[in-house]
């Protein structure tokens, strides 16, 4: 029996409010990141909202419990079961439903029953950046939630109601959730929350997507710098300002119509200014910001792109223009230097849309490759060498696509090995060497370690 994981888009490191697409992936991709210390549960919402989404979502599950009347190849063997929850210590390990049940599994064979009746129903969940929490909760675009925080055993520790999304601070030390306002009112409320469920601030803010088509862009979600000690988010009069946990200051980076894109190195800050509606497309100008000292520099190259990703260590921006002779191209851009790189030819990613989703690139965590799937025209798996511009074609998945790890350096699919069943496997994104899993099992989400 097949079943067709479901992209869920949205950003992680950073991908904005989402906008109508034409299409959804049929791959689902979280967002990895935090920490958080036990806490008494806060009173849970009495009518959890069940999206369209969550009800096609218990509707294959209720299917995968069901046998298959035949089976074509004898089953994989089955992975090494705990006879309870244990912590995995593996760097890569993921979880995954198989019937009824959902599983921690790592990439040897060990596996871990793991309970999610907190998250029943969430379809959004992120673990922290150190792999000790997951969050679960409503998504970026849906209607607000209860947001709970469970430790990597399954057990639950907190929960925060009447929000949405959940974005981890680099470090695990805090996490950033929404308040959304009703509908059409795009006002919001940023909250910081602590590892006990504590707010540690409040940030009045607006929703990006009336300036951006937001999957464009890294922005969009909040945004945190690399060390976990700003947050960068769109003001209620349209601007971008930045909050410091240091000081407990706000300070106003642009005040035109603008959204953060994200952080680079050294407190600086790439923002979409001078936002306004063009004749076929939303049109705007990068600016990179120096936040300690005010001044900003023009990023013309960034400029109307199709999607835009930051290194882990903020000193290259990998992005795809959106028109001109490396249409749909991607190009890296040093943000010390301001050159920029080729690292494909044009075309080399496309997806049917006038953005790209950010699940279909990811960058290494030493910041010196990308890897990308080219989900439209070739299905194909690729990655680049950011320093020299090398281009390497890979390998081609099945046809439904890949849920790339945090790091780029595994991707977990479904299809078969060989002549055996057909399941969940785990991949090497540069070797192959496609490894099952699971017969008929679902992924969920990527949990990798430091």
């Amino acid at each position: 029996m097949r079943q067709l994981a479901t992209v869920i888009l949205g950003l992680s490191v950073a991908a904005g409010t989402l906008a109508a697409c034409t299409r959804e992936l049929p791959v689902r991709t979280p967002t990895p990141e935090a920490t958080a210390a036990p806490q008494p549960p806060t009173a849970r919402s009495s009518a959890p909202v069940v999206s369209t989404a969550n009800a096609a979502l218990a509707t294959a599950i209720a299917a995968l419990a069901t046998p298959a009347a035949t089976q074509a190849a004898p089953p994989a063997p089955a992975p090494v079961a705990t006879a309870g929850v244990v912590a995995l210590n593996e760097k890569y390990t993921l979880l995954y439903r198989a019937g009824r049940e959902t599983w921690l599994a790592d990439l040897r064979g060990g596996r871990s029953l793991f309970p999610l009746a907190a998250c029943l129903g969430a379809p959004e969940l992120v673990w922290s950046p150190t792999g000790e929490h997951l969050a679960c909760g409503a998504g970026p675009t849906g209607q607000p939630g209860e947001v709970s925080v469970l430790r990597s055993d399954g057990v639950a520790l907190w929960s925060y109601d009447g929000v949405r999304r959940a974005v981890w601070s680099p470090t695990g030390q805090h996490l950033a959730v929404e308040a959304p306002s009703a509908p059409p009112d795009s006002a919001l409320v940023y909250k910081l929350l602590d590892l006990t469920g504590q707010q540690v601030a409040a940030l009045p803010g607006m929703s990006p997507s009336p300036l951006l088509h937001a999957n464009r862009v890294a922005g969009g979600a909040p945004l945190w710098s690399q060390d976990g000690q700003w947050f960068a988010f769109r003001n209620v009069a349209g601007g971008v300002d930045a909050y410091s946990l240091a000081s407990g200051r706000v300070q106003t980076v642009d005040a035109g119509q603008a959204l953060p894109l994200g952080w680079g190195a050294g407190q600086t800050l790439l923002v979409a200014g001078n936002a306004r509606q063009g004749p076929m497309v939303m049109e705007y100008e990068v600016y990179l910001h120096y936040v300690a000292t005010g001044a900003r520099e023009r990023l013309p190259d960034l400029d109307q792109n199709s999607g835009l990703w930051l290194t882990p260590d903020g000193q290259h921006v990998v992005f795809v223009p959106m028109f001109g002779a490396q249409r749909l191209g991607i190009s890296a851009l040093n943000l010390a230097s301001k050159q920029v790189r080729p690292l494909s030819p044009p075309y080399a990613i496309s997806y049917g849309s006038d953005h790209i989703p950010q699940s279909l690139l990811r960058i290494s965590g030493d910041s010196r490759t990308v890897y990308w799937y080219d989900f439209d025209q070739t299905k194909t798996l690729y990655k680049a060498d950011i320093a020299t511009g090398q281009t390497t074609t890979l390998w081609k998945p099945p046809e439904q696509g890949v849920n790339f790890s945090p790091d780029g350096r595994k991707v977990a699919y479904s299809g078969t090995q060989g002549a055996g069943p057909y399941g969940l496997l785990v991949a090497d994104t540069e070797q192959n060497a496609p490894a099952a899993l699971a017969i008929d099992g679902e992924f969920i989400a990527w949990r990798v370690l430091p």
